[in-house]
C-alpha cells in the first residue's frame, strides 16, 4: 500500500488515480521547477484569479456607487438651475 501525495489516503501501490480525491498520480513523485507540485501549482493559480476577481468585482461595485452619486448630484443642480430659471 501507498500514500496518496494529496488527500494521504491508502491507496495501492501502482495505482495511476486516487480513488479517495481523484487526483491523477504521475508516479514519478518529482516536483516542478520551483519546488511545488503541478496540483498545488494549479490550485493556487485558482485561487489566486479566484481572489483576483473578487477584487475587480468589489471595485467595480465601488466605482458604480461613485458614479451614480456624481450623476444625481448633477441632475439635482441642473433642476434647481432650471427651477430658479
Amino acid at each position: 500500500m501507498a500514500t496518496c501525495p494529496y488527500c494521504l489516503e491508502q491507496i495501492a501501490e501502482h495505482a495511476r488515480k486516487c480513488r479517495h480525491c481523484h487526483s491523477v498520480l504521475d508516479g514519478s513523485g518529482k516536483d516542478d521547477k520551483d519546488g511545488r507540485r503541478s496540483g498545488e501549482l494549479a490550485d493556487f493559480v485558482i485561487k489566486f484569479v479566484g481572489f483576483a476577481v473578487g477584487v475587480l468585482t468589489a471595485l467595480g461595485a465601488i466605482a458604480a456607487i461613485v458614479v451614480a452619486i456624481i450623476g444625481f448630484k448633477s441632475l439635482r443642480t441642473r433642476s434647481r438651475a432650471r427651477s430658479a430659471n
